[in-house]
């Protein structure tokens, strides 16, 4: 007898091939039937009718990494069909870590990740993955990630390593990998990523690609024309580790229209020529989200959280701080604040830092300065666009593109990217904008992302397969959230199944937690 029968389904399988009609029959936490199945001997019997049976979908670029574990129930990507999340994404997470180091992380990261009331009490990756495992309703992938590493053996020192130090951190990757991390992650933009250099990531890179790892990479924006050298940069990780490339949030056209979608595409595709493994992710949106303590100096976070609230709150340095800010030029009527940990301030959450720093009447600098003193750097920001809407189809189209949403889980007018990126896809760009085939568009949020990974248990609609499964309609699917109002579900899933259970039936959340942490199958 099957546990759920899901008859009468266009099955989009997740290979890219074209839909086609049949039953998905599930027993326990697997696909045991697929095409015609002859019984309708089953606990429940679901008629599909037009909707579509396709794999659950796979977020290869989430922040989640602690506010799942105070929020497990994860609606914002529950109501997408999204099944799993990719955690660890830009070396912003906190495995391996000492309870001083993992004290030190929780401060740094708190505007980006949250800062929730949980039991901080993990070590390394396996205890942390730990902490997820049937307690939550997604199944997490976890990237070990290049913050933890620096700073358990570097702490917050703007230096190489030396030899020895390289050795060390080497030796916490792969026992991160050992852990059951399906790969390394590095956001070249923050510190202390921001301090390693090409010859440190090839490094770690080897360790990955022995144990068949990814690399994921927010790039070094800051390298040579900022576009074309950040990319190669990654290339040649790849091209001298061996490893498998993953770029994050790639975008079209970053310096308004100076480099085009096909001039960078063109660049990856010539990579892959020459035999270096690259792929990319990206969501369907032009503005970007972080966390506002980013934009001060690099040199100001030398020492940790600790240290940099101290230069802030001296004057003589706070003068140098605030001068180089003025000297930047930011357009700070298009930076927003999406999220301010203090009530004091909360309620300037969705203003625009001029408009806030008006209020006060204060320069935008000082404003920004004072507010991170106030919070103790717990606050975040959306970014003016970075790329133009023209630029999004032929990206997010692109065969090399997989699906992530980078979407921050704090913050009442966080990104709406959270809560919509995979709807947005499915809705916007394949049935108005025709960006994509609909049967591509699953291909990019499925099994290739599985296979990017290394879950070859997952991803598809087979036979065998964990029954990580989504039901949704085509013609309704789509995403409400907005800039304006960014917690909004979406709409047109109606079913989701993670390992066989349901944790939306009939458009409603089971509050099933049935989520695994996932480890790659190497075998």
């Amino acid at each position: 007898m099957l546990d759920v029968l899901l008859r009468n389904a266009r099955i989009i399988d997740g290979s890219g091939n074209a839909w086609y009609r049949g039953d998905v029959g599930v027993q326990g936490e697997k696909i045991v039937a697929v095409g015609r199945v002859g019984t309708a001997d089953a606990a429940r019997v679901i008629d599909c009718g037009d909707r579509v049976v396709s794999p659950g979908f796979i977020d290869m670029h989430s922040h989640s990494d602690v506010m799942l574990l105070a929020e497990p129930q994860h609606p914002a990507k529950i109501y997408q069909g999204v099944t799993t999340d990719v955690l660890g994404q830009d070396g912003l997470s906190y495995a391996p870590v000492t309870p001083e180091t993992r004290t030190l992380l929780r401060r740094h990261l708190a505007a980006l990740n949250g800062n929730p009331d949980i039991a901080w009490d993990w070590t390394s990756v396996a205890s942390f993955l730990a902490k997820f495992d049937k307690q939550v309703s997604v199944n997490v992938a976890f990237l070990v990630p290049h913050c933890a590493v620096r700073v358990a053996v570097l702490a917050m020192e703007d230096r190489l390593a030396t030899p020895a130090e390289l050795d060390q951190m080497c030796q916490l990757v792969d026992q991160g990998m050992a852990d059951g991390a399906v790969g390394f992650a590095t956001g070249l933009d923050y510190t202390p990523q921001f301090w390693s250099d090409t010859d440190e990531l090839v490094a770690f890179c080897k360790v990955v690609a022995s144990r068949g790892g990814i690399y994921v990479t927010h790039m070094r924006s800051s390298l040579g024309d900022r576009v074309f050298d950040p990319i190669k940069e990654a290339i040649e990780i790849g091209r001298r580790s061996g490893v498998r490339v993953q770029i994050s949030h790639l975008r079209g056209d970053q310096l308004k229209g100076s480099h085009t979608p096909q001039d960078i595409l063109g660049l990856l595709e010539q990579a892959r020529a020459d035999g270096v493994d690259v792929t990319f992710d990206n969501y369907p949106y032009t503005r970007g989200s972080s966390l506002l303590h980013r934009v001060l100096p690099e040199w100001t976070h030398v020492g940790g959280p600790e240290a940099l609230l101290a230069r802030l709150r001296d004057a003589g340095q706070r003068a140098k701080i605030e001068a180089e800010m003025a000297a930047e030029q930011t357009p700070w009527e298009n930076v927003t604040l999406a999220s301010i940990d203090d009530a004091r301030s909360v309620q300037y959450e969705g203003w625009s830092v001029a408009e806030a720093a008006n209020e006060a009447g204060k320069a935008p600098p000082a404003y920004v300065c004072d507010l991170l003193v106030e919070t103790g750097l717990g606050v975040s920001y959306l970014s003016q666009s970075t790329s133009s809407e023209e630029s999004l189809s032929p990206m997010l189209g692109h065969y090399l593109a997989t699906s992530g949403s980078d979407g921050l889980c704090i913050g009442s007018k966080r990104h709406p990217r959270t809560y919509g990126s995979f709807a947005r896809v499915l809705g916007e760009f394949v049935r108005e904008r025709k960006a994509m085939p609909l049967e591509d568009a699953v291909r990019k949020m499925t099994s290739a992302c599985a296979l990017r990974l290394g879950l070859k248990d997952r991803g598809l609609v087979r036979e065998g397969f964990i029954a990580d499964l989504a039901v949704w309609d085509p013609a309704t699917i789509n995403d409400r959230s907005t800039y304006a109002e960014p917690l909004v579900t979406a709409v047109g899933v109606s079913h989701v199944l993670v390992s066989g259970k349901f944790v939306l039936d009939n458009g409603a959340h089971t509050g099933a937690t049935p989520g695994r942490a996932l480890k790659p199958l190497l075998a």
